[in-house]
């Protein structure tokens, strides 16, 4: 019995001790740190319009969960059911990315999130891209309204019958209409609307439509009252509710009404990393000029290449050259060369200045020509609203 109970003993203290150690690794165990999931790795080639990431998931792991976060803004994260091909992933996101801004992106696997990875920055999408304005308002509807002075300055005596002004002499032929210097003020007024259906506000390439309403008081009607006061000054300090009244009068009274819509396409840009940038572009217009007491309409087309501002003091400054049609002139309709230049400048928040000049000759000869000049205001009436 003696050495059966020491046998025992022994066996026993053994098993003690062989319990404390699994004890004593068991809880080595549970107070060592989890290693964390390794961080995903983000294609690093992100352009601004972009709606789709591309990354690399560590070796030997899957996921079917990914986190993005825009600017590390945790406000700014959503989960997407990732693409996955081998060790590779793609999502694709429910807003294009912009110039600027930082991705980063984790993934849920083994029960856990892994680590944020590390961050990438949204590029420019061609140097023309204007990273200072990506965080503007970038609505595609645009709309203003103007009010105008303007004159047709010198023009064959067709157009300023067909304009509804009075003819200063007779033509020496059928076919070669007198020439007249006039310089009698018209009213002016209307509305611009243009929207864009491809690109963004900054995009190298954009397509736009538009279409211009004109109302035209021939009859010289004045807006000032003060005799020594020139017109543009005087519409110059017209504000947005001062002009309305003049605006709706010019409208109710216009003795002419034209109208011009198109498409514009932006196809590049030159001096793009300078204060201003200018983009080259390609217009289609096609209207129609209305008279009091006319028949029918004068139609009139135009087909050319421009340049305008796209943004800056001096935005959407433009000119554009190219061949038309002009029923205005009936002796010489067509084919003829357009030129129309229009200088903008600002003036006071949503009031901006502008200068126009539009000269219409016919080819090859150039009998039968004129040229329009109009000084006025516009109201970017979206500006306004926001006022």
């Amino acid at each position: 019995m003696p050495r059966i109970g020491a046998r025992m003993f022994r066996l026993l203290v053994l098993a003690i001790l062989i319990a404390a150690g699994s004890a004593a690794t068991a809880a080595q165990r549970s107070a060592a740190p989890t290693a964390k999931l390794p961080k995903a790795t983000l294609a690093d080639f992100l352009r601004d319009g972009d709606h789709q990431l591309a990354g690399t998931l560590p070796s030997g792991i899957s996921s079917n969960l990914v986190a993005v976060r825009i600017d590390t803004t945790d406000t700014a994260t959503k989960q997407f059911v990732p693409a996955t091909a081998g060790q590779a992933f793609s999502v694709r996101l429910t807003a294009r990315l912009r110039a600027g801004q930082t991705v980063d992106v984790k993934y849920f696997a083994n029960g856990e999130w892994s680590e944020w990875s590390d961050a990438v920055q949204v590029q420019a999408r061609a140097k023309s891209d204007l990273l200072y304005s990506y965080d503007d308002d970038d609505n595609p509807f645009e709309v203003s309204t103007f009010l105008a002075a303007s004159m047709d300055q010198f023009a064959a005596s067709e157009a300023l019958k067909a304009a509804g002004l009075d003819v200063p002499g007779s033509s020496n032929s059928a076919s070669t209409p007198n020439v007249s210097v006039n310089t009698r003020l018209h009213m002016t007024a209307g509305f611009d609307m243009a929207y864009r259906i491809a690109g963004h506000a900054h995009s190298e390439r954009q397509v736009w439509i538009f279409s211009r309403a004109i109302y035209a008081v021939r009859s010289g009607e004045e807006l000032c009252t003060q005799v020594s006061t020139g017109q543009f000054p005087c519409i110059a300090r017209l504000a947005g509710a001062d002009a309305l009244p003049q605006i709706s009068r010019i409208i109710e009274d216009a003795k002419s009404f034209e109208t011009i819509s198109g498409v514009r396409v932006d196809l590049t840009t030159l001096q793009a990393e300078s204060l201003t940038p200018v983009k080259v572009y390609v217009s289609g217009q096609i209207g129609a000029l209305l008279l009091e007491g006319a028949a029918r309409a004068k139609n009139q087309l135009f087909l050319g290449p421009g340049l305008r501002i796209p943004d800056g003091a001096f935005k959407e400054t433009r000119v554009e050259s190219g061949l038309g049609y002009s029923q205005v002139f009936e002796t010489q309709p067509g084919p003829r060369w357009k030129v129309h230049a229009f200088f903008a400048f600002p003036i006071a928040g949503a009031v901006r200045g502008f200068a126009e000049i539009r000269t219409d000759a016919d080819l090859p000869h150039f009998r039968t020509i004129s040229m329009f000049t109009v000084l006025g205001v516009h109201y970017e009436i979206g500006d306004l609203m926001k006022r």
